[in-house]
């Protein structure tokens, strides 16, 4: 069998195959070519070096955060298992982390698994529960059961839920319909068997608590969409 003639070498592969032979054979052009090896390879380390410092320069000096290692739902009280302490490009954390100790807070709105906590979602130390559900300009008024409420019609209702509050009062002559809406999308934060807590912006406090004390107040649940 006849074998293939090899493919000839091309010349600048052997030109640096005869360098190599010749820098073997010379221990001085091989220490030289030994040497500038090193010095590129010394730039070229330099050179990353220095570009991953102007990265790091540019998301600023590490800061210390404190995360949740678990997700956190609104009325949770911060443990020490809740959250951990990491170490956060200054960028990323943009004068929004909580800066006092978050243990024994509570939580204001739900937080997830690795998220940084932050003041808007907590609620100040000794804020009680319901309070800590209240959003920022709003207030909570109790709509009561019975007499003045919203009877035992209501709809299953639960902390979290969105509902509309109409109120029905005795009209006798004009043409204003008996039943309007005095506040919209209201947040339940409180359920008991004697009232329905929920917040409202704070202009609708008044009108919610005139309705409630002469007329009669329905919950209209909110749908998610």
């Amino acid at each position: 069998m006849v074998r293939p003639a090899p493919l000839p070498i091309p010349v600048p592969r052997l030109a640096l195959r005869r360098r190599l032979r010749r820098a073997r054979r010379s221990p001085a052009l091989w220490w030289s070519a030994a040497a500038a090896v090193a010095v590129i390879a010394a730039v070229r380390i330099s050179a990353i070096e220095a570009e991953a410092e102007a990265r790091r320069d540019a998301w600023g000096t590490p800061v210390e955060v404190v995360i949740a290692t678990r997700e956190l739902a609104t009325g949770d009280t911060v443990t020490a298992d809740d959250v951990t302490t990491v170490a956060w490009p200054e960028a990323l954390v943009a004068g929004r982390v909580v800066a006092d100790e978050p243990l024994g807070r509570l939580v204001t709105a739900p937080i997830l698994a690795g998220e940084a906590l932050v003041a808007g979602r907590l609620a100040p130390h000794g804020v009680s529960e319901v309070a800590a559900r209240i959003p920022d300009g709003h207030r909570a008024v109790a709509v009561p059961v019975g007499a003045g409420g919203f009877g035992y019609d209501a709809p299953p209702l639960a902390v979290g839920d969105r509902v509309d509050l109409l109120a029905t009062f005795d009209v006798l002559d004009g043409d204003a319909p008996p039943t309007a809406p005095v506040a919209e999308s209201a947040l339940v934060v409180a359920v008991d068997d004697a009232a329905v807590t929920v917040a409202v912006p704070r202009a609708d406090a008044a009108p919610v608590a005139f309705a409630t004390a002469r007329g009669t107040v329905t919950l209209a649940l909110v749908g998610a969409s």
